[in-house]
């Protein structure tokens, strides 16, 4: 049958094939679907084309499609008086045209959501590695994991930006502060890297080596009680001195601004931030032309797939210590009890005898125990302080007991001693805080009671004088060190699913 045929029997409401079309009343169609098949054959004297097109339309195209086809087969008999190959081109043209209109109109919608996510990671003193107990850094942690793993999981997520900008303070010296807030960008690179399946090329990674526009803004919202110095700290701020120029300036001529601020303003700019944002897309289904049901379909994941990371896990058992001005002739073990105490114990073993003549001999051994306060505001209880353990300003209460064997020219002394006191400390971080570097000096009691001896013979037996006994108490200095302190860690690696 030619789409003239078929055209013309639907419009009168006649039934095609098995599955009609409906009738036709008031020149309205209804049904739930119509479909249309419509050839058109073509013939040239050269060659014979034919098309076939099928398409699918709603009961809402139909009434306008009908009209259209009806108008045009007018025209088309009128244009193409006689003449059955002209008509036919014409039909076949505009069945083509009506194809591409409604199955344009019957593409798929879709919704687009644009999502930004943005964490912040604080960083210690002099640090560039991540701390997860640090100043709220789980949380952030967490934070960034959950957008991760939407990445990794959601394949209607995709990403459009992701940027990573590392922070300094302005302690210190500027190349310094440079390298240092690279390195944190680069951190925080390297945990986004591991823990998902982004290229590396998609991250824009940039750093700011100190953050004067922060540091700034902090000065300007503080009031004249914290800061008295406030308008001299903006002006030099706003000078042209060099960022170190700045530093020197504010540290000589305000000494006391400027230790309030590195208390309060300089730990928050030791910081980076990471900031993705990505676009999801949810395809919407059209609605059914007679049923309108109302349906949600939701894309997303309704529960959070656990993926597995390998994380180290690194515990502390305390430091070993020994004290350098008698290098390899003590050991000692040092162990804090939270942030502001600590206890430790020193073995000193000092030994020099050459048995061949015994004619001098040098010899100390003893136990020494001692516990010790940390003071300042940084050795306070609290996850973040941690890093500050051990280092500072401190005093203890120590004592020592042991025995010694002084000999000088075949003549010497034997004898046990037992002594105690206090003793103020320093100690300092050295190697990127990888160590500790303490100075101490002690003062205090010792009590001794000592026995003489005499060597007769070279390389012979010494002979005590057993009428000859003497008791020492001796209240000064007892004790000084320079100790090399080193953590004692235990790493290893487990498997966790978030």
């Amino acid at each position: 049958m030619s789409i003239c045929g078929t055209l013309w029997k639907t419009l009168k409401g006649n039934k095609v094939g098995k599955k009609g079309v409906g009738n036709v009343k008031n020149g309205t169609f209804i049904v739930k679907y119509v479909r249309i098949c419509a050839e058109s054959c073509i013939f040239a004297s050269n060659s014979n084309v034919r098309i076939v097109l099928t398409i699918m339309i709603s009961p809402k195209k139909v009434h306008y499609i009908t009209t259209f086809y009806k108008g045009c087969l007018q025209g088309a008999g009128s244009f193409a008086c006689g003449n059955m190959t002209g008509m036919r081109i014409v039909l076949a043209m505009l069945t083509f045209l009506c194809t591409l209109i409604i199955g344009a109109q019957t593409v798929t919608s879709v919704e687009r959501d644009t999502v930004r996510g943005s964490v912040r990671i604080s960083f210690p003193v002099s640090e560039s590695r991540i701390n997860p107990e640090f100043d709220g850094n789980r949380r952030q942690l967490d934070s960034l994991n959950n957008i991760l793993n939407r990445l990794t999981v959601d394949t209607n997520a995709t990403v459009l930006s992701m940027s990573v900008h590392g922070y300094g303070s302005i302690d210190g010296l500027y190349k310094n502060n440079d390298k240092l807030s690279r390195e944190r960008t680069d951190s925080i690179v390297a945990y986004i890297m591991r823990r998902s399946v982004l290229p590396r090329d998609l991250i824009a990674a940039s750093s700011t080596a100190e953050d004067w526009d922060g540091f700034a803004e902090y000065v300007e919202k503080a009031n004249k009680e914290q800061l008295p110095h406030r308008d001299g700290l903006l002006k030099i701020i706003a000078s042209n001195r060099t960022p170190d120029g700045k530093e020197w300036a504010i540290k000589q001529m305000y000494p006391t601004d400027y230790r309030y601020l590195v208390e309060n303003c300089l730990p928050n700019l030791r910081r980076a931030y990471c900031q993705v944002d990505y676009m999801i897309v949810r395809p919407v289904e059209p609605e059914p032309v007679v049923e309108k049901v109302e349906e949600f379909v939701d894309t997303m994941p309704t529960e959070h797939v656990p993926m597995p990371y390998k994380v180290k896990q690194t515990k502390q058992f305390g430091y070993f210590r020994t004290n350098l001005l008698l290098p390899l002739l003590n050991v000692g073990f040092e162990l804090p009890i939270g942030n502001r105490w600590s206890v430790a114990a020193d073995w000193y073993y000092v030994w020099f005898f050459r048995s061949s003549d015994h004619k001098n001999c040098f010899q100390i051994d003893g136990l020494a125990l001692e516990g010790r306060y940390w003071f300042g505001k940084k050795h306070a209880s609290g996850a973040e302080n941690k890093q500050y353990r051990l280092l500072g300003h401190s005093v203890a209460a120590f004592a020592m007991v042991g025995r010694y064997d002084l000999e000088r020219n075949y003549k010497g002394h034997q004898g046990t001693y037992i002594m105690g006191g206090v003793d103020y400390l320093y100690a300092m971080p050295i190697f990127k805080k990888k160590m500790h570097l303490e100075f101490s000096i002690g003062v205090g009691y010792l009590y001794t009671k000592a026995t003489r001896y005499d060597v007769f013979v070279e390389g012979g037996k010494g002979y005590r004088d057993k009428y000859f006994r003497k008791k020492v108490n001796y209240f000064g200095p007892l004790r000084a060190s320079i100790a090399l302190v080193i953590p004692i860690k235990w790493t290893k690696t487990i498997t966790e699913y978030r």
